[in-house]
């Protein structure tokens, strides 16, 4: 043992340099507890751990050593030796002791650090941690460790026999306890143990890290272990080989017991495990054999396992799974000494179960005292509002709500949060293009300078307009917003219309309900209705309705216009017309000519969308026309020349000369009056072709978008997919890049259908055009079973209460990513400036908005693609 007089050199080297080692373990806790968290708390962990090293040797310097190494009260308490001078160079041995137990005490404390990260106020750790170093962690290693130093134990579990040669309990154990006093008060981080994540674990930030950390703290172990022999001597080969193989037994065990049980093996049972097998080894790493060493570090990571799942259970939020490894470990290693420790080796002359007793004894006195310690402690922190930081600041993080840190990341959350709950798209995020996430922040910026310029446009378009527009929450009918021409129209100050029902501006004999505004979106027309001015006085309205969605929300929004001024121009015009016919008739001309108009402006949208089938249908017209006009004029110039010769033959076969007669013989003959004749007959016979497709693709374009059809009308699908196969007939022609495209029909027995069928033929065609044009741009197609070439298969049948369309390619197939949002708004695969890809959007859009129908697509590597159209009957 060393004395406080006088130190062998080599001997006080050993110490010096194991109590390096245990510094070292400083700097493993860190690296552990950095690695295991979420990097908006890291410079909290750095911080947390410089300042617990500093306070706690500080405390220990100050109060602690007293307590602890002091003339023991009976075996109780020190009652001097605090304050001591480190600096006498007469006495080398104080410094040199103080210095290796003044690492331990710090390591106790650090334990907490982990077990508490990311949701404890800085102040409040301190408290504890002054409080642990200073007064809980003395306390009890007076009744362990008191005497140590002289070799004469004067502490009272001591003197009953307790051996924690190393301080699996005096160290490990007392931080455990610790820190399961403080979550328990302090409770889990927010969303730990949600529904959704269940007892699944937050991600850490850099698990390597974490790794490093824990091969830092075997490697500091060698001093921890090495150093409580206090001198260099024979032993210390024993204590040292026993510390490394329970450290192996500690890691090898957990794998191959998740391997035993299926279940995945992954960093944080080994890391875990390796320092719970050198927890468990430290209490009486020089009393066993080898093969005990392998057991107790083998049996004290399965103890952490156990433990660790025990935890999950009640709900406590361990951050880095200091109470397994330190609290659960420490105790089986304490006890361990008792059960599998060589007795002559520990040298208290008890037998084993008389040693067993006393190590019992000494895992209760820790429990107790420092469990109730450090509960009281922590209430009382709690009651003063320093313990828990509020939600808002550990959802932003400790680096910023503690430190004040600037991080990047959360930078741009913070304008998202603020773009999200604001509406207000004026701020940027300040973006340095030379990191990854500054570069995220530019793009960003870019989004919301396109937005912002979007909604400006939209905004001054609704502001400006002078149709009143309002829109309705769907559920209950409230105004949630309205531009300032609904204003004037109804005579209301700004704000006084929001969150009022529509009854307040409308006037209906009933009021009005969800069904009636929506019959009235249906319709697509402006319908006539009575509303209320504020002064209390009726307008003459028309009014029109849409449902759109927001998200998952629906919304109804409503156009007004104040048709007051056009009712009076009406009844003045009725009033006059027996003294005015004229100009009656010329008014109620303009009349018309407004109302058709307005009706044109109402459908221009709509008829916008048919711009490309249109377009494709001019084409297939233009073709045959040409075909017909180059031919005409040939056979122009044919009947031309024919009656030329026959003018001439007759004009001046009878009487010439034979030599004259046989150069006109030649000439005849030279024009060739049999092929004319042929070929003339061929020419009308192409023209009446071409004369019949121009009138086929007529049919065809009335067939497919006439009129009539703009109301919901009861049709036959197979004739509109029909149509539309027959006017992309030509795009269904082998191409350089893939053979012809073959159309399979697998039409069942339909019943007729009431829909918008010139909207509904739209949504066809445009899924087949995006099947032609997957088979354009990939040059080649998927070969699924006998189907070899490019194949749409189009099959119809009757479901109970609907029917169902499916078109299906073999064409190559939908990337996952791309199928889980091809319906959304605005979504497109094709390049800025290279048409618009909002095939599949539209498509949506007219059977899932018009025609309350469903529209999916499911697409498999290797299969087909399938689009399905889902239709009610009613």
């Amino acid at each position: 043992m060393i004395s406080l007089m006088t130190t062998n050199l080599l001997d006080g080297l050993w110490l010096v340099l194991c109590s390096t080692l245990v510094f070292l373990m400083q700097i493993g806790f860190l690296c552990l507890e950095a690695g295991c968290t979420r990097s908006k708390n890291r410079i909290n962990v750095l911080i947390k751990n410089l300042l617990d090293l500093a306070f706690s040797v500080l405390f220990f310097w100050i109060l602690g050593y007293g307590l602890m190494f002091g003339q023991s009260l009976f075996g109780v308490i020190g009652t001097d030796r605090f304050l001591p001078d480190l600096g006498s160079s007469q006495n080398m041995g104080i410094g040199i002791f103080f210095l290796f137990q003044a690492m331990f005490c710090s390591t106790a404390v650090t334990i907490l650090s982990g077990a508490s990260a990311e949701r404890i106020k800085l102040k409040g750790y301190l408290a504890i941690s002054v409080v642990l170093a200073g007064f809980i962690y003395p306390v009890f290693g007076h009744w362990v460790w008191q005497g140590i130093d002289q070799g004469v134990p004067g502490g009272w579990l001591a003197q009953k026999g307790f051996v924690d040669f190393s301080g699996s309990t005096a160290v490990h154990s007392l931080g455990g306890w610790c820190s399961l006093a403080t979550i328990l008060v302090l409770g889990p981080r927010v969303g730990r143990f949600s529904t959704k994540r269940q007892f699944e674990d937050m991600a850490s930030t850099d698990l390597p890290i974490g790794f490093l950390g824990a091969m830092l703290l075997w490697f500091g172990w060698f001093g921890f272990n090495g150093g409580s022999n206090l001198v260099f001597d024979a032993n210390v080969a024993n204590i040292l080989s026993n510390t490394l193989m329970g450290g192996v037994a500690g890691v090898c065990t957990p794998v191959i017991a998740l391997i035993c049980l299926g279940r995945v093996i992954n960093i944080k049972p080994m890391m875990n495990g390796a320092l719970a097998g050198l927890v468990a080894i430290t209490a009486g790493c020089h009393a066993y054999s080898t093969w005990g060493a392998l057991f107790v570090g083998a049996i004290g990571s399965l103890v952490m396992l156990w433990s660790g799942d025990l935890l999950e259970r009640y709900y406590l939020d361990d951050v880095v799974g200091a109470i397994p490894v330190h609290l659960a470990a420490g105790i089986w290693g304490t006890l361990a000494v008792g059960l599998c420790g060589d007795l002559t080796r520990l040298g208290t002359g008890l037998s084993r179960w008389g040693q067993l007793q006393a190590q019992i004894s000494g895992v209760i006195a820790c429990g107790l005292w420092s469990f109730a310690a450090t509960l009281v402690c922590v209430l009382l922190l709690k009651k003063l509002s320093l313990l828990r930081v509020s939600p808002r600041h550990e959802y932003i993080g400790l680096n910023i709500s503690e430190h004040g840190a600037v991080n990047a990341v959360e930078s741009v959350y913070s304008i998202m949060k603020y773009h999200a709950q604001t509406g207000d798209l004026r701020r940027r995020v300040k973006a340095d293009t030379f990191t990854e996430v500054g570069r995220i922040g530019e793009w960003y910026n870019q989004v919301i300078m396109a937005l912002e310029t979007a909604v400006t446009t939209n905004e001054a378009i609704i502001n400006t307009a002078l149709d009143g527009i309002v829109t309705l929450d769907q559920t209950n009918l409230m105004i949630q917003s309205v531009n300032p021409a609904t204003l004037t129209i109804f005579g209301h100050e700004e704000g006084a219309l929001l969150q009022q029902p529509i009854d307040k501006i409308l006037v209906g004999k009933d009021g009005f309900s969800t069904k009636q505004l929506m019959a009235i979106a249906q319709s697509n027309k402006a319908v006539p209705m009575v509303g209320v001015h504020a002064n209390g006085h009726h307008l003459p309205l028309e009014v029109m309705a849409t449902l759109a969605t927001a998200g998952k929300q629906p919304f109804f929004t409503m156009f007004f216009k104040d048709i007051s001024v056009r009712q009076q121009a009406e009844n003045e015009l009725l009033a006059s017309r027996a003294q005015e016919q004229a100009k009656s008739l010329a008014l109620e001309r303009a009349l018309a000519q407004l109302k058709k108009t307005q009706a044109q402006l109402i459908q221009q949208e709509r008829l916008a969308g048919q711009g490309q089938l249109v377009a494709g249908i001019a084409h297939e017209i233009n073709n045959p026309m040409t075909f017909i006009h180059g031919n005409l004029e040939h056979a122009q110039q044919y009947v031309e020349e024919l009656l030329a010769a026959l003018e001439a033959y007759q004009d001046h076969s009878v009487g010439l000369p034979n030599e004259a007669r046989m150069q006109l013989d030649e000439t005849l003959e030279a024009l060739d009056v049999d092929y004319i004749k042929t070929d003339y007959v061929k020419l009308f016979e192409s023209m009446q072709v071409g004369t019949k497709r121009i009138r086929a693709i007529v049919k065809e374009l009335r067939t497919f978008s006439r009129h009539d059809e703009a109301s919901l009308k009861s049709v036959d699908v197979h004739t509109g997919l029909d149509s539309c196969l027959r006017l992309i007939a030509r795009r269904l022609e082998a191409t350089s890049k893939r053979g012809t495209i073959t159309i399979l029909k697998r039409y069942g027995q339909l019943p007729p259908v009431e829909c918008y069928a010139s909207e509904l033929n739209r949504a066809f065609l445009h899924i087949l055009t995006n099947a032609i044009d997957a088979f354009d741009n990939s040059g080649r197609q998927a070969n699924v079973g006998p189907l070899s070439e490019p194949t749409i298969i189009l099959q119809t049948r009757q479901l109970k209460t609907n029917i169902q369309i499916s078109i299906s390619n073999n064409g190559p197939h939908i990337p996952t990513d791309v199928l889980k949002k091809i319906f959304d708004p605005f979504f497109t695969t094709h390049p800025v400036g290279q048409a618009t890809g909002l095939g599949c959007t539209i498509s949506h859009q007219i059977v899932v908005g018009q025609h309350h129908g469903k529209l999916y697509c499911h697409s498999k590597e290797g299969g087909l693609t399938f689009f399905v159209i889902e239709l009610p009957l009613t």
